[in-house]
């Protein structure tokens, strides 16, 4: 019983992943066993959409109607203790236009339903809808995998960062909960050889976490991440790759790019040049006063204490006096 899907696939039983097995025992004659057998597809959560989506169109109707009722609940983090005002909401998304789900979408996160705007946007179809939803999604991933954490439900921040949109804080924030579960170097030995683009950033993120700088590099620079390979190569007592990093920036405002050019100078033992980018980065700064203290501080960190003094005895001081009174 419950194995026309299998027949469908054209495999056999036996060579079907747990949840293709479960997807079989939706359609059993034994209705305890399709119970159990939803149960379990939904605790395998985005690992069972794949399989699901094939057998939403399977030919058997019970296994059909299941699975598409998985797919739902599975897509939008709908679980048994959703408040009905989230459901309702994830039943509208479900049939909104592209502008009705981004005000859905609106929604839900003024009620807090974060898991389900990640979850949403993950399973979203149109990109276009993607597009538009990306800084609202990206700006809940942080509260909702804390809230999670908050309860000591690892697992569950884990799988939620798993289905977050791309990013290298994603992975860091996963490589982070791993080293903290002792998991990095099992997660390290899965990564490896993989030839996904999210793969490989997994495993940077995880090099990183684990303090392997030579494997970071190497990764980095197979990857074209030039910021990382410049800020790797920092931590390796090399600062040139990043100051040369940093003065590529076109937009670099001049008191960030005086700085860096003053750092640049001193690591090559050229004291002459360097002194020369005093008197313009101090004119900069006191052209334009809410950038001083970050001068001040940069004078501080190049070691020229009588001029980062000087600056303090002046009109920055002054200020910064009447600042405070009024």
């Amino acid at each position: 019983a419950g194995s026309s899907w299998a027949a469908d696939q054209g495999q056999p039983e036996a060579a079907l992943t747990p949840a293709a097995k479960a997807v079989v025992q939706l359609g059993s004659l034994d209705f305890r066993e399709r119970e159990a057998a939803s149960n379990q597809l939904w605790e395998l959560g985005a690992e069972a959409v794949e399989v699901l989506v094939d057998a939403a169109t399977s030919s058997d109707p019970e296994v059909a109607r299941r699975a598409r009722i998985l797919l739902d609940r599975i897509r939008s983090g709908i679980g048994p203790d959703t408040p009905p005002a989230v459901v309702e909401l994830v039943q509208k998304y479900g049939a909104g236009t592209p502008g009705q789900k981004l005000k859905v979408l609106e929604r839900l996160r003024g009620l807090g339903a974060f898991t389900q705007i990640i979850r949403l946007h993950h399973f979203e179809n149109d990109e276009a809808v993607r597009s538009r939803s990306s800084d609202l999604v990206n700006a809940v991933v942080l509260p909702a995998v804390n809230s999670l954490l908050y309860g000591d439900d690892v697992d569950a921040a884990m799988a939620l960062l798993l289905v977050a949109p791309e990013s290298s804080e994603k992975y860091r924030r996963l490589a982070a909960l791993l080293r903290a579960e002792g998991k990095l170097a099992e997660k390290i030995d899965e990564l490896r050889g993989g030839s996904e683009p999210g793969e490989k950033r997994y495993l940077l993120a995880c090099h990183q976490a684990a303090g392997d700088i030579e494997s970071a590099l190497s990764l980095a620079r197979e990857l074209g991440r030039d910021r990382t390979v410049a800020a790797m190569s920092v931590l390796r007592g090399d600062p040139v790759p990043y100051l040369d990093w940093l003065l590529g920036i076109p937009n670099l405002t001049p008191k960030v790019r005086l700085h860096t050019e003053l750092c640049y100078e001193r690591w090559h033992g050229r004291e002459g040049e360097a002194r020369n980018l005093l008197r313009p980065m101090m004119r900069e700064a006191r052209e334009d006063g809410d950038d001083e203290g970050l001068v001040v501080h940069s004078l501080f960190l190049n070691g020229y204490f009588d001029e980062g003094v000087k600056m303090l005895s002046s009109d920055f001081e002054r200020r910064q006096a009447l600042e405070v009174y009024y």
